[in-house]
């Protein structure tokens, strides 16, 4: 792995992204949920641009290495606040702190796309992103449990969010990293495979229950929050993470596709209920940017970052992959009518996730790239104006 060509390539791309970083990007920090970043652009790696194969063919190997990078940076930031002793910024709030589940979620996504992107690493790659995912998870774990207290403390659910729902895509991607284990033995040598399927799949399958556990708990603070809170309004109140109603479940659903274990009724059964989730969650979301524009403008209501609205990528990308899976193993179990949906849904959904995640990278550059000027380049106001 060290003395591969791709390793070489990604020391470039990290000293490249550095000097663009000291130069270029402006000076902010990296938010709780910046692991989002990584989520969303690598589920579309995983799956969406599989189904576009001219875009595939060349670019797999690329994104994979780009994707290590802004891991590695975002990784790096949160390393120094906690050497720097201000870790608690990012754990302090109840609500805030579900979005660490970025850090999980978006940790087994990279050892997934490195596996498929890049070809001179070995598996071994992925048990060591595997591993530091399940530790970050279990330290997670801790936090969820206390924002959980405080949420059933306040009556209005302190704000509750689709945030929360993070603890279900992360509990989800642990699974996954589980059932990558059972079906690839090589990962433990010395552990017969017999063994290793029963052990890593049971392991899987429990933490399916207990993520779709932790996704009902959720979904119900959330309805909750809004029933409780009469006076709220699409604008000001309805948050861009509430698409994660339909992502959490489903990852929630790949996890069961790929297990083995769960029965084909209870995938379908899952996707029957995300693709309801889809369409209601989605034109709320249609509705509320409407309102927006029409009460702030279309710059600011539409069109202004926020690193939650990667959310949405993930989604819509974690659907897609969803629906893929599904076919791949469960085709024949479709009604007519179903697999004419399934099929539109492959021909067509890849590309607009593409649209959103190129929407998406460009709100991204327009909020953080800042041309600097040294003084002796700069153009003086009078030739600016000739210039005009």
């Amino acid at each position: 792995m060290l003395d591969s060509p791709a390793t070489v390539y990604l020391l470039i791309l990290i000293v490249c992204a550095a000097i663009v970083r000291l130069t270029v990007m402006r000076k902010v920090p990296t938010p709780t949920a910046g692991g989002a970043i990584v989520m969303a652009i690598g589920i579309f790696g995983l799956a969406a641009m599989q189904r576009i194969p001219w875009l595939a063919s060349f670019l797999s190997e690329p994104l994979a290495l780009v994707l290590s990078v802004i891991w590695l940076f975002t990784a790096a930031s949160y390393l120094i606040d906690f050497l720097k002793g201000t870790l608690h910024v990012h754990t302090e709030s109840p609500i805030g702190r579900f979005g660490i589940g970025t850090w999980v979620a978006g940790t087994v996504v990279l050892a997934r796309m490195d596996m498929v992107g890049v070809k001179d690493w070995s598996l071994q790659v992925e048990a060591i992103l595997g591993l530091v995912a399940l530790l970050l998870w279990g330290w997670y774990l801790r936090l969820v449990f206390d924002g959980f207290k405080a949420m059933r403390a306040c009556h209005e659910r302190l704000q509750t969010r689709g945030v929360i729902l993070l603890t279900t895509v992360s509990t989800q991607a642990i699974a996954l990293v589980a059932f990558d284990f059972a079906y690839n033995p090589p990962l433990f040598q010395w552990l017969d495979p017999v063994v290793s399927r029963v052990l890593f799949a049971g392991i899987g399958t429990v933490l399916i229950v207990l993520g779709t556990a932790f996704y009902f708990v959720g979904a119900g603070l959330i309805l909750q929050r809004y029933w409780r809170q009469k006076d709220w309004t699409l604008v000001q109140d309805w948050d861009n993470t509430n698409c994660i109603l339909h992502g959490a479940m489903s990852i929630t659903g790949l996890a069961s596709v790929l297990s083995g274990t769960i029965p084909v009724i209870i995938c379908l059964s899952t996707w029957l209920y995300v693709l309801t989730m889809f369409i209601l969650v989605e034109l709320i979301e249609l509705l509320r940017a409407y309102l927006r524009v029409r009460s702030l403008g279309w710059r600011e209501g539409l069109f202004s970052y926020h690193v939650s609205q990667w959310a949405r990528n993930f989604t819509f990308g974690m659907f897609f992959a969803f629906t893929w899976a599904f076919t791949k193993h469960y085709e024949i179990y479709l009604t007519s009518d179903l697999a004419n949906l399934f099929r539109w849904i492959l021909t067509y959904g890849q590309y607009l996730v593409l649209a959103f995640l190129l929407l998406e990278i460009g709100l991204y550059l327009i909020a953080h790239v800042e041309v600097r000027f040294s003084s002796r380049l700069r153009i003086p106001e009078r030739a600016r104006l000739r210039q005009g």
